[in-house]
């Protein structure tokens, strides 16, 4: 069996093959390189050979081992990267979560239905008793003392002042309205311009009530936020 000893070992399309011309007709031949080594035939002679190139495999397969390696090397630093990358956040999350301080007036936990019934009505909820139920409030009141002193003095008395201008301003109205239909009534002179000067300085008391009630939205909004980011840390952390 006649060896070959002029060959060409070229690459396509990320194939590598065996170019060669048969040791009995010289017709001109080829393979893959993952064919070298193996005994052949040529189509046209019939002629037996065994197919050129094992030095090149041998230094190709040794590429693809260091190429395997380098790519499993990789895949373990970007695995390590990311969980010191965890540790990381895991440790600044700690350092900035509020202490767990006992609590003087401890409350019992509300049932499923409690809960729920909250949630239901959670525009008439008191932020105050909201931020105090959280660990958010003592957080506030280590680092930022003046922040947490204004949402609860500002949220303290909202909802009360809201509810209690709404009915005064009503009743004023329709006192109001009572009083310039009796006055007509009797044929007193009250002109439209009074009453209607009247109207309006109820409709600027509601407007600034209507503001205090946008004010105690944004507080309550404000203190949901701060909830919702203790609850992510807890989850984060698989508490």
């Amino acid at each position: 069996m006649k060896k070959i000893t002029d060959y060409k070992v070229t690459r396509q399309l990320g194939t590598y093959r065996v170019r060669y011309n048969c040791p009995g007709c010289k017709i001109a031949l080829s393979n893959k390189l993952d064919d070298s080594g193996a005994i052949d035939t040529c189509p046209e002679c019939g002629e037996t050979y065994h197919v050129p190139g094992l030095p090149e495999k041998a230094e190709v397969d040794r590429q693809q081992q260091e190429l395997a390696a380098e790519k499993e090397r990789k895949r373990k630093e970007k695995a390590e990267k990311k969980e010191a990358e965890r540790a990381t956040t895991t440790a600044r999350l700690e350092k900035l979560r509020p202490e767990r301080l006992p609590d003087p007036n401890p409350k019992p936990k509300a049932s499923a239905g409690d809960a729920r019934n909250r949630s239901d009505i959670g525009y008439f909820l008191n932020p105050v008793e909201l931020y105090r139920e959280s660990n958010a409030w003592r957080y506030h009141n280590k680092r930022f003392p003046a922040l947490s002193l204004l949402v609860r003095a500002g949220s303290s008395a909202t909802l009360s002042i809201f509810f209690f201008f709404t009915f005064a301003i009503c009743a004023l109205g329709i006192a109001l309205f009572v009083a310039m239909i009796l006055a007509l009534n009797q044929g007193d002179s009250l002109s439209i311009a009074q009453f209607g000067a009247q109207m309006l300085g109820l409709i600027f008391l509601y407007i600034i009530n209507c503001w205090f009630a946008v004010v105690r939205l944004a507080l309550a909004d404000f203190v949901r936020t701060q909830l919702s980011i203790e609850e992510n840390i807890r989850k984060y952390k698989g508490e």
